[in-house]
This record gives structure tokens, sequence and C-alpha cells, in this order.
């Protein structure tokens, strides 16, 4: 996946790979990543009045 980032209002004294690389690290700590599968077991037998032993 290729990524696009815009960075506005930026010198061009700051416009260095460390200060860039700072950037991009602060705004991919920052976004929301997809979680993975959640998935939940629920049981296919509901309560019913038998007590089993």
């Amino acid at each position: 996946m290729l990524k696009t980032y815009l960075f506005e209002n930026i010198e061009i004294e700051q416009a260095n790979y460390m200060n860039i690389k700072r950037f991009i690290d602060a705004r991919n700590k920052a976004e929301i990543h997809d979680s993975p599968d959640i998935r939940i077991k629920t049981s296919t037998a509901g309560m019913d009045s038998e007590v089993k032993f």
C-alpha cells in the first residue's frame, strides 16, 4: 500500500529526511489501524428449566 502525505507550512530547512520521518511516524502513531477480526463465540443452547448434573 502506498501512502501520500501532505505537509503544509513547512520551511525548506525543515524538509530533511529525519524531520520528515519524525512527522510521518507521529502521524502513523495517531492513526487508528484496522483491528483483527474479533469472533465472539455464543452458546447455541439457551437457558432452560432442566437442571443437569
